[in-house]
């Protein structure tokens, strides 16, 4: 993948202090809470980052908390960061918005080259179990954030694109169509602490890196011997 600039948002409303699963070992349950589960998460998500990448991570309820601004990895004392996400507790409210106007700040704050624009992707890594409003077409709202910096290329770093993980969120298919609907961005659920340590860890790069826009696709066949069935994926800006 391409060097990173990545900036998590971690949803420490009260609603994560809510038990995530029961993992069993022999006779001894042993149950996590969503905050635990994201944290630990968190934490190993730092063993993938390399040197010349970028991070920050920042919580979120009613207002935003930066933990630790957007800087490289090679300057981190990562012990330290560790232990600070692990203090991270849930309680208060949730505000969405808040927490993603935080995270532009923060690349607000950079100021790249445009030989270093060239090489590194911009990521906003939003880790909630709550479900976004996507339906709310304000300026100021989250999606309309999502979809302006995904579309618009900031002038200290590029475009910024964002990926939501649901945690234990039920599959919601009109979530999935708006979200995967912005260009760069996507969505995914975990259910159990297994889901979520395999999504922030074995599917990581796949999560961050975009593979390919603007993809155009022609078939030809002698005869009319094949026919297109059907298509699957984003459909609203595709040619009928």
């Amino acid at each position: 993948r391409k060097k990173l600039n990545l900036v998590l948002v971690l949803d420490k409303s009260g609603s994560m202090s809510t038990q995530f699963d029961s993992e069993y070992s022999g006779y001894t349950s042993t149950t996590k809470t969503k905050m635990t589960v994201a944290n630990e998460a968190v934490v190993g998500l730092l063993s993938l980052l390399n040197e010349d990448d970028r991070f920050a991570i920042l919580t979120f309820d009613g207002s935003a908390q930066v933990v630790c601004s957007l800087s490289f990895v090679r300057d981190m004392n990562l012990e330290t960061l560790k232990q600070k996400i692990m203090a991270i507790s849930a309680g208060g409210g949730t505000n969405f918005e808040v927490g993603f106007k935080q995270a532009l700040d923060l690349y607000q704050m950079l100021n790249i080259s445009e030989e270093d624009r060239s090489v590194y992707d911009n990521r906003i890594l939003y880790l909630t179990d709550a479900c976004p409003n996507v339906g709310d077409t304000n300026p100021k709202s989250l999606m309309s954030m999502v979809k302006n910096a995904a579309g618009n290329s900031s002038k200290n770093v590029g475009r910024i694109y964002t990926s939501f993980i649901g945690v234990g969120l039920d599959f919601n298919t009109r979530l999935i169509a708006n979200i995967s609907a912005v260009r760069g961005c996507n969505y995914m659920t975990v259910k159990s602490t297994s889901d979520f340590m395999e999504t922030m860890t074995q599917n990581f790069e796949y999560f961050v890196t975009p593979l390919v826009f603007n993809v155009k696709l022609r078939l030809e066949s002698e005869g009319d011997s094949c026919s297109i069935d059907e298509v699957f994926g984003c459909a609203e800006n595709s040619d009928q």
